[in-house]
């Protein structure tokens, strides 16, 4: 056996989740052209295990099997045992998680596969027990099983390497069928999707469930573009559900990852920066037409949080926090950081408040939750009273302050580049619709820190952490990061945003595009070792890196300065909707992203501005745009609109009567000049419904 497959080799990996298994048994290898090559020469099959620092099953399996000095040495002897950080190398899991699904199986984390030595799968599966339990082998029984296809029975390793291998092709390789994508599209997939959700508990489908925000941007704007009631409804009865159940976190903000049961009372505790920013972005979405009170606070509460305990002194923000922390016992347990017996209560806020807390927030004797109680507001939940927030305001910070004495869940501090994207985005949109400067000067400082510290010239590594990068570039870093760009450049109009955001964007249709497939592909075309380039139109828990590009271009189209640019933007657009549309028509929750970028592209609003800088009414108009419904627009300010190139639509439009004016303009045509602030609002509405 080769010296460097002989001894465990995390200790050097800067990535959280890896270090965490650095005093395994196993003989771990992290993720790289040199393992893979060792991986041949060594001459038996890998043994892929995929994770992530806050996975509540991954600890389990760890505890179980990685620490189990007999199991690790049946692992080292019959494998080469590869540990790799799916936050770290999300291109990775992409290929065999989808590897998992063709085989009929369930995905999730960990993710446990058996890979040939050239890393093509011929079997997996997530969580093993480490005995037989339940009907289902153990993680050793299963083992001996795989390691005897690969040395005894090639037949059946042939069979089943060449049909997953086929299928992941075919997969990358889907584009259109029979029915296109279009904009006569959008209101039957909205209706269809709007039947998917829960008429009783809010949000999409059945225990467990996942916030979906994407699927409620797309029914938000299906609201504004036919002011249906029902559209309405989902998206705000699902907010506000998710708000005040326990998937939020009420001392100390932000959400949890996902709801074990179908009323949102239970989370998996776990806290994850994109699901955080996800819901900032629907949230601040759903204030611009309604300024709920409710809203306002999870905002507010959550965008603290988040520059609280996420943002790094660097300036990038970490991506999560765990869901196991050490309860009373020393012994680790899901949840123990953020549940609460009555007693508890009762000592920290004595009798009368202590009895005033509890029937707010659901503390009962026997708890909701294992004996303990998950605070949340559900029984109140289309109930925010201002009054009744105001008492119990002061009770929650007590309580804050007591959970503060407990030891925290662990922290993943590692900066990726595409969450922050995520994160810079919303964190503009809340900090727009609730007048916090703060907050865009943390998306401003998040910003800086991944073009400067994660970007070589156009190029941005995935993953950094204390000094160190790490993880290879994929698509929804610059998917994501574009998508900051614009938006900061909305909010300040500063031209620098702008410009990297084109430099970015030029960069994937260089070094990503698919011309045959029509899309882009997860990884660029040099420097990969992976057995496809995976390609996709589908979120996950994240949103897809195609269908945020398909938003970008339909900005970029608009914000275009050259008629040669304008025309290739859209004539990707075009394409991508051809190479998109079968796999996006098939599963709709999904496609939502992808099918939000097609509304972009055909509904899509410019707002230019026309005065002069630091002028109080220009500035006035700029905030009422910003502060728009309009989900996809892009704000443009000039002093002149002769300063716009010569085939925009606003070209030549002036200032009336010596007063700023906004123009909403349309494909090649533009309203009359807006100088009343107050009616501005009201034309954009008007516009969405009829556009």
């Amino acid at each position: 056996m080769s010296n460097s497959l002989s001894q465990n080799n995390l200790s050097t990996a800067s990535s959280p989740y890896l270090i965490q298994h650095q005093d395994n048994p196993v003989h771990w290898q992290v993720w790289s052209n040199d393992t893979l090559e060792a991986a041949k020469q060594a001459g038996k099959p890998i043994l892929l295990s995929i994770g992530y620092a806050a996975c509540h099953w991954c600890h389990v399996m760890a505890h179980e099997s990685f620490e189990n000095p007999d199991i690790a040495a049946q692992m080292n002897q019959d494998f080469t045992c590869i540990k790799v950080d799916r936050e770290e190398h999300p291109e990775v899991d992409m290929i065999y998680q989808q590897s998992l699904a063709l085989l009929g199986q369930q995905g999730g984390w960990p993710l446990t596969m058996f890979l040939t030595p050239d890393a093509e799968p011929y079997w997996g599966g997530t969580y093993f027990a480490p005995s037989d339990q339940h009907g289902r082998p153990g993680f050793p029984r299963v083992m001996v099983e795989m390691a005897r296809i690969y040395h005894q029975d090639k037949a059946q390793l042939t069979k089943n390497r060449d049909a997953i291998k086929e299928a992941l092709t075919n997969l990358q390789n889907e584009t259109g069928g029979q029915q296109q994508l279009s904009r006569g599209a959008l209101t039957p997939i909205s209706q269809r999707l709007c039947k998917q959700t829960d008429p009783f508990y809010g949000g999409f489908g059945d225990a467990p469930k996942f916030p979906n925000t994407f699927g409620l941007d797309l029914l938000w704007r299906a609201y504004l573009r036919e002011g249906d009631t029902p559209y309405h409804r989902a998206v705000v009865e699902g907010l506000a559900a998710m708000s005040q159940g326990g998937l939020y976190d009420h001392l100390g903000g932000g959400y949890h990852r996902y709801s074990v049961d179908a009323k949102w009372l239970v989370p998996h505790f776990e806290k994850m920066l994109y699901d955080n920013a996800a819901l900032l972005q629907s949230m601040a979405q759903v204030y611009a037409v309604d300024p709920l009170p409710l809203f306002q606070a999870r905002m507010t509460q959550t965008a603290d949080f988040i520059l609280r305990e996420m943002q790094r002194p660097e300036g990038g923000f970490g991506a999560t926090y765990d869901a196991d922390s050490p309860n009373d016992k020393g012994e680790n347990e899901e949840g123990a950081f953020y549940t609460w017996s009555m007693e508890d209560v009762s000592a920290l806020l004595g009798p009368d408040d202590g009895a005033a807390f509890c029937v707010a927030y659901d503390v009962t004797r026997n708890g909701n939750f294992e004996g303990r109680a998950i605070l949340n507001r559900l029984a109140h939940k289309d109930d925010y009273d201002l009054v009744d927030e105001a008492r119990l305001a002061p009770l929650r910070a007590k309580l804050l302050a007591a959970r503060a004495d407990r030891i925290a869940p662990g922290y993943d501090d590692k900066v990726l580049a595409d969450w922050n994207g995520y994160m810079i985005s919303a964190l503009v949109a809340a900090g727009t619709m609730l007048d916090r400067a703060d907050y865009i000067d943390a998306a401003i400082r998040a910003f800086t820190f991944v073009r400067d510290e994660m970007g070589t010239g156009d190029a941005l590594t995935h993953a950094w952490r204390d000094g160190r990068t790490a993880g290879n570039e994929v698509l929804t870093d610059y998917a994501a990061m574009v998508r900051a760009a614009l938006s900061l450049y909305e909010a300040t109009q500063d031209g620098d945003y702008l410009a990297q955001a084109r430099r970015w964007t030029d960069h994937v249709i260089t070094h990503y595009w698919l011309e045959e497939q029509k899309g882009f592909a997860m990884t660029p075309a040099t420097g990969s070792s992976l057995i496809v380039r995976p390609r996709t139109g589908l979120d996950d828990a994240t949103p897809s890196g195609n269908g945020m590009m398909m938003g970008n271009l339909a900005r970029l189209i608009m914000l275009a300065d050259k008629v040669e640019d304008q025309a290739r933007f859209s004539t990707l657009a075009q394409e991508m909707v051809t190479g998109f549309s079968a796999p996006v028509l098939k599963n709709l929750q999904a496609g939502a992203t992808f099918i939000n970028g097609l509304d972009a592209a055909t509904r899509g609003l410019s707002l230019i501005v026309v005065g002069p800088q630091d002028d109080d009414a220009t500035n006035a108009l700029l905030m009422a745009a910003r502060k728009s419904a309009a989900p996809d627009r892009v704000i443009i300010w000039v002093a002149d609109g002769a300063a716009l190139p010569p085939f925009h639509p606003a070209q030549g439009k002036t200032m009336i009567d010596g007063a700023p004016a906004l123009y909403i303009c349309v494909g090649q045509s533009c309203t009359a000049p807006i100088t009343d602030v107050a009616q501005v609002a009201g034309h954009i509405r008007t516009l969405l419904k009829e556009v």
